[in-house]
């Protein structure tokens, strides 16, 4: 097993220092007073306590209970408003303090860190010392536990060791930033003209996140000043390019290039990839491969008899044209997941008719401050507080780190057709109690909008009461019969009834369990990836693959969460047990790397075995989790702690390794 043998001398480098860097906190008592009543006090108690040491702020009668998250999270932590009154008073008086005089302690202590996670955590959650290097990890602070603690010179001077990512999304970003600090020789293969994968492509109307950005971000390039809680699409492409920018990232970067296949060279012990982009096509070498193509990047058009036919305009949602203009316009938008759920309000007063086509309803989470500004005391705390961004990210992490996970665990014993457990049963009820609330009088809407699975079983969607009030507008409606056809003029469904459309929006989400089409993959013995798969993805640790050495996944086959935790956070532990793979094999001088049969089994086998044990394992509902057979190939069954524990440690007997002599 390994996790570094020697003491290398020579850290990588931080890319991005000063990336949070915040204003002097200059304010008068009135601004500062108005900025705690607006303030996330649990995060901001353990902000103040690391940068002052005074215990007095992490008391016990301080401390946020922190109840379980079923259909949103508890204000404060749950903290009682006589509490929240003791922690204003106290961090105003800090405040003025350092103010005044300055912060005593501006490097916090690991002791102190310690000490304020316990705090938010309750002792982290009684898992104690299991939860605290990933608790550490995610506040970055005293330093980035994340970056490799050696580079290439120092572990093999001299060594020509070139790393191939595709794709420039988030994570492509996340694997140059690791890859730059290692001292490797990389480049990133982007079909796109421009950073950002999804956020690039998405840019239809409404599109926004629906995960906290301060938990959808690096634990490396902390941003204190995000405006929403759930931020538009233009900020977070802003900020992945910022990242890349400021990291001196994108002269790495080669764009509007596709790689179309790759074929592994047993000599060379490397790929050759053969890609196609604007000087045309070419064949490249690399030892390692990276994909870092995530899986919702290949837009999924249903086929409906007679597409061809339709004369009006149709469009993807991840597709959306820059001149498309609906005024006036007659519309279905097909689907109701996501991305439908966003763009029905944000376009339904420009049309003269819209039309939702609906399969299955989406459980609505509870959400009202979705499209909310932050509030102005809190934003300025963010931007003039140090480190209050990080510990405000740190307890959204913390928040979500199990988030619904339990509400979607099965119980055995629970016996209702459509739940799972009676925390599952509660958070139903929750749902539909806040549904009915919405719908009023529109009992036909109630009928057509509440869902006929478990909660979990399919992707949520967040609800801030815009999408049930846009359903209600007199020329807006809801159809849930099957699509049988399209005509030349519009849509026939199931019940014989014509709806006449100008243009079809295709809100139909991706293809997201075909991993890494459309690239051939040709491995050892000539194998190819995606026969072996048949349509069935997997991959140990969602990462590596038998038959196919050198090449390492980020997002892969069962990495996604989908209740708990965000895909920022998989990639980050992937990415670096990734590069604990390249640290061994430069400091072993392996040359090649692939991953044992029976380590690749045992570990589907667990995550088969897990998923039967929550909400989307047991039922049928279609879900774009599954596989062609049905088996879920996206999601991450087990608390997001053991993925981090897992991917910590590179275990060489785990693979089939061969050296370079």
């Amino acid at each position: 097993m390994y996790n570094g043998t020697i003491d290398h001398s020579q850290l990588a480098p931080d890319l991005l220092s000063g990336f949070d860097a915040i204003a002097p906190l200059d304010a008068d008592d009135a601004t500062l007073a108005a900025a705690v009543e607006e303030a996330e006090l649990p995060a901001l108690l353990a902000t103040l306590s690391v940068l002052t040491g005074k215990p007095e702020l992490l008391s016990e009668d301080l401390t946020p209970p922190t109840p379980p998250m079923l259909m949103r999270i508890a204000p404060q932590g749950g903290m009682s408003e006589a509490t929240q009154a003791k922690a204003r008073k106290l961090a105003l008086s800090t405040l003025i303090e350092a103010r005044d005089t300055g912060w005593p302690q501006i490097r916090p202590t690991v002791q102190a860190l310690q000490d304020a996670i316990s705090f938010l955590t309750r002792g982290a959650g009684g898992a104690g010392e299991d939860y605290l290097g990933l608790l550490m990890h995610e506040i970055g602070l005293p330093e980035d536990t994340g970056k490799p603690d050696w580079t290439a010179e120092t572990l093999a001077p001299g060594r020509d060791l070139r790393v191939a990512v595709i794709g420039g999304g988030l994570a492509g970003i996340a694997a140059a930033y690791r890859l730059s600090q290692a001292g490797l020789d990389f480049t990133v293969y982007e079909k796109n003209p421009e950073i950002g994968g999804v956020w690039w492509n998405n840019t239809y109307p409404g599109c926004r996140l629906d995960t906290p950005n301060f938990a959808y971000s690096f634990s490396f390039a902390q941003k204190p000043d995000w405006p929403q809680q759930f931020s538009e699409r233009s900020e977070v492409f802003g900020y992945a390019k910022r990242v890349a920018e400021d990291a001196g990232l994108r002269s790495n970067f080669t764009f509007s290039t596709e790689v179309e296949s790759m074929r592994w060279d047993e000599a060379k012990g490397g790929w050759w990839l053969h890609t196609r982009g604007p000087e045309g096509e070419k064949i490249e070498f690399a030892h390692v491969v990276i994909p870092a193509v995530g899986h919702l990047n290949r837009p999924n058009i249903p086929e409906i008899p007679g597409q061809n036919e339709f004369r009006g305009r149709a469009v993807h949602s991840a597709e959306w044209p820059s001149d498309l203009d609906l005024t006036g316009k007659r519309v279905a938008v097909i689907g109701t997941g996501a991305s439908g759920f966003q763009i029905v309000p944000a376009i339904a007063d420009q049309v003269s008719a819209l039309t939702v086509f609906q399969r299955n309803p989406a459980w609505m989470l509870s959400t009202p401050n979705y499209q909310d500004d932050i509030k102005p005391g809190m934003h300025w705390l963010l931007t003039h507080v140090p480190y209050y961004g990080r510990w405000f990210r740190f307890w959204q992490f913390w928040i979500a780190a199990e988030g619904r996970f339990p509400a979607i665990t099965v119980d055995p014993e629970w016996k209702h057709p459509i739940s799972v457990s009676e925390l599952n049963e509660k958070l139903r009820l929750g749902c539909i109690e806040n549904l009915t609330a919405q719908v009023g009088d529109r009992k036909d809407l109630l009928e057509k909008l509440t869902p006929a699975y478990p909660p979990g079983a399919k992707r949520m969607v967040r609800d801030n009461g815009a999408y049930v009030n846009t359903l209600k507008k007199p020329h807006v409606s809801l159809v849930s019969e099957k699509i049988v056809r399209l005509t030349p003029q519009g849509i026939v469904t199931a019940d014989g009834a014509h709806h006449d459309v100008d243009v079809i929006v295709y809100a139909t989400g991706f293809l997201a369990a075909d991993y890494l089409d459309p690239i051939r993959i040709e491995g050892r013995g000539e194998r190819v990836l995606h026969d072996f798969w048949s349509g069935d993805c997997r991959a140990y640790l969602g990462i590596a693959v038998p038959s196919f050495p050198n090449l390492f996944i980020i997002g892969g086959p069962n990495s996604g969460l989908v209740v708990n935790g965000s895909a920022i956070f998989t990639s980050e532990c992937a990415l670096e047990y990734v590069l604990r793979s390249i640290e061994y094999m430069l400091e072993n001088d392996v040359k090649s790397a692939e991953v044992r049969q029976e380590s690749y089994d045992a570990f589907n086998e667990d995550v088969d075995h897990h998923n039967q044990l929550r909400a989307w394992g047991t039922t049928k509902v279609n879900t774009w989790y599954q596989g062609r057979s049905g088996r879920p190939t996206v999601t991450w069954p087990h608390p997001i702690l053991e993925y981090y524990k897992r991917t910590s440690v590179f275990d060489d007997a785990d693979y089939t390794l061969s050296s370079r002599g």
